[in-house]
């Protein structure tokens, strides 16, 4: 009542005389958005209280206004908090079924820009910050970006008990980060060196859209509207398979696959969904008229169902560009000109003249491995160094007097570098030696073939276009082996070592149930795990093996897994818990694609009946215009002047120098017939969709090369292998009223027959019992241990033979000859009543008792006083 009387008129009648251009939005305060700002400008006057006639003048004009802010995306004038003008715009997608709020908040005031998006109950705060600064180059330049993402557990109004309150584990996190990562990276000016982090935060969730579409979005706006010369915005959409079998955006959380989160007792991770196999999810990110990154997980997709799909992608985020456009425009916010590391035209043309002839010497040797092609480069780096130092174009302190990026030459001084100069210039000339190579033949209507008259494409290690490296695998790398499974899997110099174990459910990290209760839900896939390590000895490094995967491993993890889950069985047929460990024994280039098909060998090596044999590739790209880093100053249209990459060539299966020189790694994986799981990243500022379907077409050629080698590979391992030594299922349908025996006391029986038969016994409520033994004799063993539980081999009235395996107040506890075991009690021990049952029986003694069959909880009655009574005949059914 104090602030609608006192302080309320006096802030509006200042906004009034004082800020006339800003009247709006003070005429417009109200108690919900009343803030520290005006506060301070309210208790700088002198205070009196108003009559009731002022303070109902100024509620009318409040109301007259606020209706007219109605039905406008923006006020015509920006509301100030804390120095900061705040905007907001809804984006409707899908029809107007789905409408996204974005908006330029207030909240982290000392961020460089902070934006929040929102569709339904779901929020996501994205925050900027740009060091002033820029950073001294080290050895090799890497862009100076960091992206987290998190989503605590106050997300979805749940308490946790640990402290980190996560209601996704960290893999989850990283992958998020991830995507964003490689969605925004490729827009940042060449030579970027302004140590930059980002970091997208999940405040609410349960909207109708996936929090990490709504982040990366969020992320874009808070780019646009920061001072950052970032060559924006960027668009993101999920698309799905419908009903119908049409794709369309996935608008809810049970279309993204990522519903409420199941909690296990003493447990904080989130039990995943239960994998379908009818999946399809498209994760697409693009510009107005390019892609920037994407992201498939699909059942065995075709190239016209992809091409279908990308179209909706393409034609869904124009909405959403177009509405981040329209919100930096409002903002205003002016972009700040960069300086930017690299090297100036004469530069380059100092080092080409003397490093470009050794370079296209030494590279394009047939069967060129990467050891010696990196030595034949460095030492033509050094070379190249030292005779520009000699002519005086390249500073004498060496690879140490690394300068900040204040400090770099322009385009018309003389050309002495420094070796920060000297490392870009040097890089640029290497990449374009590798793209001259790969381009030599792409002219006009040139199809590369020799007999035409065009020269023959080859690349550094001295292969054609479409040609794949050297394929050797082995589907048994170990014999005998305790593995379930195992392959090892080469390509070139690439070498992946994939070992699978298979095992019940119930040794799922959090499953601690005993009962299962929950049924198989329809077209349920088995479960797999994908662990994917990366050690340095895989490259000729040294260092520690980490106990906690990094952000790559996680990622191509994740993408082994997607590769190989389309192709796993029903739980129906095939109701096993699957791991998988690749370990990247050798790299130099698409480890992650090895592991894909070592791991579908090694799968196929274990028994498990997948549906089919998985292939996977990766399509690199090579252009004409690339991105150049250039010293001086950047502004947000650099990537203007590549909107025309020129001559551009595809390079199937590339290596570790291709990856690291050229444009594009797109990564995909796929059966015989389809594609089931892409991945794309690009270092252009977006690619057409043209080159995406001209690299699936050949990535699919390859793919059938690829199948058939491994085919013949399995073929000559299944013809020495024995069915019975790999893992076995079997369920058995309990007769009533028998788990309590089957359980025994404290749950004894259950627990010794899993331990003497090395198998894992599931418990059902509905009565069955599902047994994972690691072998069919340990299969026969445990199925015995439960029909005997059963008593289908104790027949009442019958007389058994028992060992007493311990003693106790109360009776006696007798393990049968099944290795069941059942309590005897202290009154059926002998006729007169004994004070201490060790006066009558001895731990290990061997005896035997009759049946008298089951009491009202369903637990066997033996007896031993009633074998003195039995008459001869009787002793002859002994068992």
């Amino acid at each position: 009542m104090i602030f609608t009387q006192y302080l309320l008129p006096v802030v509006r009648e200042i906004g009034r005389r004082s800020l006339p251009a800003w009247s709006l939005p003070f005429q417009c305060l109200s108690h919900q958005n009343f803030n520290g700002c005006l506060l301070y400008v309210a208790m700088s006057v002198e205070i009196r209280p108003f009559s009731a006639r002022t303070v109902q003048r100024c509620d009318r004009d409040c109301t007259r206004n606020n209706q007219a802010l109605q039905g406008r995306p923006f006020s015509s004038a920006p509301n100030i908090q804390f120095g900061r003008p705040i905007h907001s715009i809804d984006i409707t997608l899908n029809d107007s079924i789905t409408t996204i709020r974005l908006e330029s908040t207030a909240v982290a005031s000392h961020a460089n820009q902070a934006c929040m998006a929102s569709c339904g109950h779901s929020h996501v705060l994205a925050t900027v910050v740009a060091k002033s600064e820029m950073l001294a180059m080290s050895e090799e330049y890497s862009l100076p970006l960091q992206v987290d993402y998190t989503e605590g557990a106050y997300a979805r109004g749940l308490l946790t008990h640990a402290y980190s309150e996560r209601v996704r584990s960290a893999d989850q996190e990283a992958l998020s980060a991830r995507a964003i990562d490689r969605a925004i990276r490729p827009l940042f000016p060449p030579g970027y060196c302004t140590e930059t982090h980002i970091c997208a935060e999940a405040l609410s969730t349960g909207g109708p859209m996936d929090v990490n579409v709504l982040a990366l979005n969020a992320v874009s706006a808070a780019l646009m509207c920061s001072s950052i010369p970032w060559a924006g915005p960027v668009g993101a959409v999920c698309v799905i398979r419908g009903a119908d079998g049409s794709f369309q955006l996935g608008t809810s959380q049970e279309d993204m696959g990522s519903p409420d989160p199941v909690w296990a007792r003493g447990s904080n991770d989130q039990v995943a969904a239960p994998p379908r196999s009818d999946t399809f999810k498209l994760l697409y990110a693009g510009t107005a008229d390019k892609v920037v990154m994407l992201e498939l997980e699909g059942q065995e997709v075709s190239e016209a169902e992809l091409e279908s799909a990308l179209g909706v992608a393409q034609t869904q985020v124009q909405s959403l560009i177009e509405g981040q456009l329209l919100l930096s425009q409002t903002h205003k916010r002016v972009k700040q000109p960069l300086r930017v590391l690299g090297a100036s035209q004469r530069m380059e043309e100092a080092v080409k003249a003397l490093a470009e002839g050794p370079l296209t010497a030494a590279l394009g040797v047939a069967g060129t491995f990467k050891n010696k092609a990196g030595w034949q480069v460095e030492k033509i780096k050094a070379m190249t160094a030292q005779l520009l130092r000699e002519r005086g174009f390249l500073e004498s302190s060496g690879s140490e007097d690394l300068v900040p990026a204040a400090e770099v030459q322009e385009e018309a001084s003389e050309p002495v570098m420094t070796y920060s100069q000297y490392y870009f210039a040097f890089e640029a000339v290497l990449s374009d030696v590798m793209r001259t190579m790969a381009l030599r033949s792409v002219c006009e209507g040139g199809s590369g073939d020799s007999a035409s008259g065009n020269l023959v494409p080859v690349r550094v290690d001295g292969r054609s276009l479409d040609e794949l490296r050297i394929i050797s695998c082995n589907a048994r790398p170990f014999h005998p082996s305790r593995l379930h499974g195992a392959s090892l899997f080469s390509r070139g110099e690439t070498q992946s070592l994939c070992l699978v174990t298979v095992g019940a459910p119930e040794f799922r990290a959090g499953s601690d149930l005993l009962i299962r209760k929950e049924p198989l839900q329809p077209n349920q896939q088995a479960e797999l795990t994908v662990q994917y390590q990366f050690p340095p000895y895989s490259t000729g490094d040294t260092g520690k093996l980490s106990q906690r995967p990094n952000r790559r491993e996680i990622g191509h993890g994740a993408l082994a897994q997607r590769a190989l889950q389309a192709v796993m069985p029903d739980m129906e047929d095939f109701s096993f818990l699957v791991r998988l460990v690749s370990k990247t024994t050798g790299s130099n280039g698409s480890s992650s694609m090895a592991a894909v098909c070592g791991g579908s060998l090694a799968l196929k090596a274990a028994q498990v009946p997948i549906k089919g044999l998985v292939a996977a590739i990766s399509v690199g790209l090579v252009t004409e215009h690339w991105p150049r880093p250039r010293c001086g100053l950047a502004d947000q249209g650099w990537a203007q002047e590549l909107k025309n990459y020129g001559r551009h060539a595809l390079l199937l299966d590339i290596q570790g120098m291709e990856d690291g020189l050229g444009d594009m790694d797109f990564k995909i994986a796929g059966t015989q017939n389809g594609i089931t799981a892409m991945q794309l990243d690009t270092k252009l500022p977006g690619l057409p969709l043209d080159i995406l379907l001209s690299s699936v077409a050949l990535a699919r050629k390859a793919h059938c090369q690829i199948l058939a080698t491994m085919a013949e590979e399995l073929k000559r391992v299944e013809e020495t292998s024995d069915p019975n030594s790999f893992p076995k299922h079997k369920i058995h349908k309990l007769q009533e009223d028998v788990l309590p025996a089957l359980m025994g006391d404290g749950g004894r029986n259950y627990l010794s027959l899993q331990e003497r038969t090395c198998a894992a016994i599931s418990l059902w409520a509905d009565g069955e019992v599902q047994i994972y033994a690691p072998d069919e004799h340990r299969m026969k063993e445990a199925l015995r241990g439960v029909r005997a539980a059963e008593g289908t081999d104790l027949e009442e009235g019958n007389v058994y033979k028992a060992r007493v395996y311990e003693l106790l107040d109360y009776g006696a506890i007798l393990e049968m000859t099944s290795g069941v075991r059942h309590l005897l009690h202290i009154s059926e021990v002998s006729h007169t009543k004994i004070k201490d049952i060790r006066d009558v029986l001895q731990e290990g003694q061997v005896i035997h008792v009759k049946c008298l069959g089951y009491d009202h909880r369903g637990l066997l009655k033996l007896s031993y006083k009633s074998v003195f009574s039995t008459s001869p005949d009787t002793q002859s059914n002994d068992k």
